[in-house]
């Protein structure tokens, strides 16, 4: 933040400039240290500065310091830099013990150059850029150039020279070659100033000459400082000053300026309208003839016997650094405000604790504290000739002016002679001077708060015990009839004879002064609300009214239309002074500086100290226009005048620069200045966005305003506070664009001047390419699937198509073997049935009970291949159930018991028509062989299942057989039976021990088929 230096300020002519400010940069402001000696502002407008530590970039708001690594690619960082050059594309050429550093632009780091390589040290400084090439020179004074595209060095000139003992400050021992670098003129000559002479270079013959030499022998001068100016080489000297005309080839020597001699010129620089000297007296400035000078605080010359870098910038103001202090900036630009104490008068004008009033003197000028005035046509500054000035100044006053009288009224705020004493001193056009004691004044024992003279020469006066009329030709006083008499405060003349009087804590009243000077109250104005001022606009028929709360805007009838305060823009809502201007806009001060509303488009702008306030608190009831329209507000340190409309002098275009980008933390491309960058092409998980923008503007910097928004969202700007950066978290998936514009609080114009695309790429979930190749899987997947599953059906239709015709060739292989082998024997047999009949009775009842007895065996094979081939839901009878039907059938018959071991859970389990059959079969057979064969008493069947297997066991307590024995196929048809089910099956027996029938057959069985 840039502050007014409050130097004492003594000027002795005003006809080099009328209007100074004062302004520091520190290292308050961001300055990594308070020595800078070399300065240089370049084509981007951006200030250059160089410190004992860093590179220092000041875009007159705020500075960036370049003391990083990752500023600097394959070199030391850069310290104290000596001397500045820029080329056409805009990189910086900055001076070093090294060699010459660049500030490559487009990358924002820098890269270090030698070019005096063979020298004793690697000093290099550069001072100019010229046809493609940075011109250096060394300690030596030896020139060199290096060209920028094929970056070659070429020593071009060495001067008969003193060299220079050292580069650094502290070892340069008052002889400064900072002051006197070598510089081009405007013909084309290079310029060396070395402490003993002055050499000129013609680059064009590439001879060196030295114009000095007869001026040299005769005066042997001490070189201090140099600079061109209009084809005159003005130098520095210990004796004042020596100018060399390039044309005439003349020296001219002066050694005083103005009325002061100038002893040592330490510093001198030029611009267009002027030259400043350093000299042993102080600063003075003079015209570019030397014959008007205006010397700046020539009675503290020790204040500047620190001051280097001392040059003009483009915008014509001085800059000076102030070894380890800062930089003073010099501004001969008229601030927007007019300011009085001014930075070039602090001091001449005791404005005592402020200025509490105003008032306009016969004449136009302007009456403030301590009998000062400002003259209406110069602006300037004198005490009023008054005889009882010194009277005054004890005991206090306030001042009124009479129209009427064509005078002013001064009141005693305390008794001169008497406790409760008040006077009245009446001071007229002529100076002369009339004290009214009146009647009446004694009974008053507090402070006059507002004085108004009418049309008609009466006088009303406001006192805390209320409203009294003032009789000066009688000198008495009278309380005011009809009035509210309670601590009345301000006296606002409406037209149509009425006033509106504020009162402390309580409503503001609207009167009309009736002729017999009594007053009719007619309605209190804003009710409930502290109002003290009111400004009526004739032009548009309303009412704007000062308050403790802003700034109200009333309609004819006093409706209150429109409020102003913080939630709109008015940067203070304590209302000190309110006026309006010749355009109906009104201005108002406050506890927070100087703010206008326009009338037409209610455009609020508050003022602050680069505008010029006084300071930011002013003083209520201290505020004026004056006849000629000329606005004055009173406050702490002085006061403000300025007649609207308002113009700013532009010299720089505010310009948006982007000076950082960050992604997820980290710069977004380090390579590349983030300025350059006008789109992010993000990744979706790189979605946290940091950009550093910021407004540059070397003159008006703290004026500016950043704004920003995202066109694609938001209708409105965002005023960003200075230095923050932009931030967005998580964005989501899209395309952004961030427009960046600086904001003019004087026009209020918003617009664009910088745009960032911002594209964060959604996940791969997210892109088209991955829903397509995800719907192609997904068809490809359900493709499969279906085309699977028909394929599965297709196999188990044809592995049961396999099964059934397998089923059916077992099947008829089964009625072959068993049922067709049967049928053939009873046809065999009935047929001797029917031969026995005739000749042996006997034989053919024996053959026919043979055919019942197979015919009943034939019938319950049918039975068990019908059984077996009915799904397990259809059939009537249970495996188990069949299986104790027929073994009970079959051992009761032999008179054998038997006992039965069934799983509960096979009769669900066992559902195959394979399975169901050959377990049938193979139990019956094994059953049928025990009740034939065995002999037994008991015969025990067992059907188990365990882990899909199932345990079917057979066993007998009978006469048994000898192992390798078997009777007739019965056994190897069980065998056949199981293997076909995947199972197997053993016979175990022996003489006497019975016999055990066990076999393990698969639940779900793998059939053999033979193969």
């Amino acid at each position: 933040m840039l502050f007014c230096c409050l130097f004492s300020v003594s000027l002795q002519a005003q006809s080099v400039f009328t209007a100074l400010s004062i302004s520091r940069l520190t290292p308050d402001d961001g300055l990594s240290q308070g020595s800078n000696y070399f300065r240089y502002e370049d084509s981007r407008g951006f200030m250059w500065l160089t410190g004992n530590d860093a590179i220092n970039r000041y875009d007159g708001k705020t500075i960036k310091v370049y003391n990083l690594n990752k500023y600097f690619s394959n070199c030391p960082n850069l310290q104290q830099g000596y001397g500045f050059a820029e080329d056409t594309e805009s990189n910086i050429y900055i001076g070093s013990v090294r060699g010459l550093y660049v500030y490559q632009r487009k990358q924002d780091k820098f890269t270090l150059q030698p070019i005096f390589k063979n020298n004793v040290d690697s000093v290099a400084m550069p001072f100019a850029f010229r046809d493609g090439k940075v011109w250096c020179f060394n300690r030596y004074y030896q020139v060199a150039v290096y060209d920028v595209q094929t970056k070659e060095v070429k020593l071009v000139a060495k001067p008969v020279l003193d060299s220079i003992t050292s580069v650094h400050i502290y070892n340069l021992l008052g002889k400064v070659f900072y002051y006197r670098l070598p510089f081009f003129d405007e013909a084309g000559t290079l310029w060396i100033v070395g402490s003993n002479n002055i050499a000129a270079y013609n680059s064009a013959t590439q001879q060196v000459s030295y114009p000095f030499d007869v001026y040299i022998k005769k005066r042997k001068p001490d070189f201090l400082c140099a600079c061109c100016s209009n084809g005159k080489i003005i130098c520095g000297t210990a004796g004042g000053v020596a100018i060399f005309d390039c044309s005439t080839k003349q020296v001219e020597e002066i050694n005083k300026l103005g009325n002061k001699a100038t002893g040592y010129v330490r510093l001198v620089s030029s611009n267009k309208k002027m030259v400043a000297f350093l000299c042993d007296a102080g600063i003075v400035f003079t015209k570019k003839n030397y014959k008007e000078a205006q010397w700046f605080d020539p009675g503290a010359p020790e204040n500047y016997t620190k001051i280097f870098n001392f040059s003009f910038d483009k915008a014509g103001r001085l800059w000076m650094c102030d070894d380890g202090e800062g930089l003073h900036i010099f501004d001969f630009t008229p601030k927007l405000l007019g300011k009085e104490p001014s930075d070039a008068y602090p001091d001449r004008f005791k404005l005592g604790l402020g200025v509490g009033f105003f008032t306009e003197l016969p004449g136009g000028n302007v009456l403030c504290r301590n009998t000062v005035e400002q003259v209406r046509d110069t602006r300037k500054l004198s005490y009023l000739p008054l005889s009882f000035e010194k009277e005054l100044l004890v005991t206090g006053y306030r001042a009124y002016a009479d129209d009427y009288r064509k005078g002013v009224w001064f009141f005693e705020e305390r008794g001169n002679s008497m406790p409760g004493k008040r006077r009245l001193f009446f001071y007229s056009k002529a100076y002369e001077k009339k004290i009214i004691v009146a009647t009446g004044i004694d009974e008053v024992h507090s402070t006059l708060k507002d004085m108004l003279v009418l049309a008609d020469g009466s006088i009303l006066c406001s006192f805390e015990e209320g409203l009294f009329w003032l009789y000066p030709e009688t000198a008495s006083m009278q309380k005011v009839k009809g009035a509210v008499q309670r601590q009345p405060f301000k006296i606002n003349a409406l037209s149509s004879s009425r006033i509106a009087v504020s009162y402390l804590n309580s409503d503001m009243l609207l009167y009309k002064i009736l002729p017999d000077k009594s007053l009719q109250l007619l309605k209190p104005i804003l009710p409930g609300i502290q109002s003290f001022y009111i400004q009526q606009d004739t032009i548009r028929n309303r009412y704007w009214a000062g308050t403790n709360a802003g700034v109200y805007l009333l309609d004819s009838l006093w409706n209150s239309i429109k409020h102003f305060d913080a939630n709109n823009g008015l940067a203070g809502t304590y209302i000190y002074g309110l006026l309006l201007d010749d355009a109906g806009n009104a201005w108002c001060s406050h506890q927070r500086g100087l703010s206008s509303i326009n009338g037409q488009h209610f455009q609020v702008i508050n003022y602050n100290k680069n505008d010029g306030i006084q300071d930011w608190d002013f003083h209520n009831r201290s505020f004026l226009k004056s006849s000629d329209g000329t606005l004055f507000f009173g406050g702490a340190a002085g006061f403000n005048y300025f007649k609207p409309p308002l113009h700013t002098a532009v010299f720089y275009k505010p310009e948006v620069y982007v000076d950082e980008i960050l992604v997820n933390g980290k710069p977004y491309l380090p390579g590349t200045n983030a300025d350059y960058i006008d789109q992010l092409e993000l990744e979706y998980s790189l979605n946290d966005v940091s950009v550093k923008a910021l407004v540059k503007d070397l003159v008006n910097g703290n004026m500016q305003q950043l704004i920003y928004r995202i066109a694609e969202t938001d209708t409105t700007w965002k005023l960003l506070p200075n230095g923050e950066a932009i931030n967005f978290n998580q964005l989501a998936p899209g395309t952004y664009t961030l427009q960046l514009g600086a904001y003019d609080k004087y026009s209020a114009e918003k617009k664009v001047q910088k745009s960032i695309h911002i594209v964060v790429s959604a996940p791969f979930y997210r892109k088209a390419w991955f829903w397509a190749l995800l719907a192609i899987l997904a068809t490809a997947v359900v493709f499969r699937y279906v085309n699977v599953k028909r394929m599965e059906r297709q196999r188990i239709k044809f592995q049961e198509q396999l099964a059934l015709e397998k089923q059916r060739q077992k099947i008829t292989a089964d009625l072959h073997d068993d049922i067709g082998a049967s049928l053939s024997s009873l046809q065999i047999n009935s047929t001797v049935a029917e031969q026995l009949l005739d000749t042996d009775r006997a034989a053919a009842r024996a053959m026919l009970h043979k055919l019942q007895t197979q015919a009943h065996s034939l019938a319950d094979k049918i039975g068990d291949f019908v059984w077996s081939m009915k799904p397990g839901k259809e059939e009537f009878m249970t495996l188990s159930s069949r299986i104790k039907n027929f073994a009970g059938e079959m051992l009761e018959a032999a008179n054998i018991g038997c006992t039965l071991a069934i799983a509960p859970e096979i009769d669900s389990l066992v559902t195959g028509m394979e399975l169901r059959k050959n377990l049938v079969f193979i139990l019956k057979e094994a059953i049928n062989n025990a009740a034939k064969y065995s002999r037994a008493s008991t015969v025990a069947v067992s059907l188990q299942h365990s882990s899909g297997i199932i345990y079917l066991r057979v066993t007998d307590d009978g006469i048994g057989f000898e192992a390798g024995r078997t009777n007739g196929n019965g056994t190897g048809n069980m065998q056949r039976r199981a293997a076909e089910l995947g199972g197997i099956l053993s016979v175990q027996s022996a003489p006497g021990e019975g016999t055990v029938v066990a076999a393990e057959i698969p639940l779900v069985p793998k059939i053999n088929d033979g193969g």
